[in-house]
């Protein structure tokens, strides 16, 4: 394993990611930015930037927002760790959600695991309250809508 190889798995591996996971963000970084320049900012021709150790575009930052759970934006995605699994589910959207088996087996895990963590802090942090009773139906017309007879 090359010095650069070893690096970018040290790096993966210091942000919590699975053997397989690191591996494979790694992987995507020395393809992305063979120098592992964290801060690595390149601009576009068609007007998006790419940033950090895999590269991420600038156009994917909404999706991943969402995704992550987290704000990202040219400022976030500088950080090794959140840039990694970016680049990850990038690569992940890249293969239309059908990635080889490998990846799709060491992302779900961790996935499910994020959820769980994501959905315990959400519930524990939510007040208990009843459920407001559903409106009354209103009725606008005694009338079926199929009558056109007015």
């Amino acid at each position: 394993m090359s010095t650069l190889a070893a690096a970018a798995l040290s790096i993966a591996m210091g942000c919590g990611m699975s053997d397989t996971l690191a591996r494979h963000a790694a992987a995507i970084a020395l393809r992305e930015n063979p120098r592992l320049d964290m801060h690595a900012v390149n601009h576009n021709t068609n007007g998006s930037t790419d940033f950090g150790l895999t590269q991420v575009n600038t156009i994917n930052f909404g999706w991943l927002s969402l995704a992550m759970h987290k704000l990202i934006n040219a400022q976030t995605i500088l950080d090794p760790c959140t840039n990694l699994e970016a680049g990850l589910r990038v690569e992940f959207v890249r293969f239309n959600g059908n990635p080889p088996p490998s990846i799709a087996a060491a992302y779900s895990t961790r996935a499910l695991e994020t959820a769980r963590a994501v959905d315990g802090v959400a519930t524990d942090s939510i007040p208990q309250t009843t459920k407001p009773a559903p409106p009354e139906e209103v009725v606008l017309d005694d009338r079926p809508a199929w009558n056109d007879e007015r």
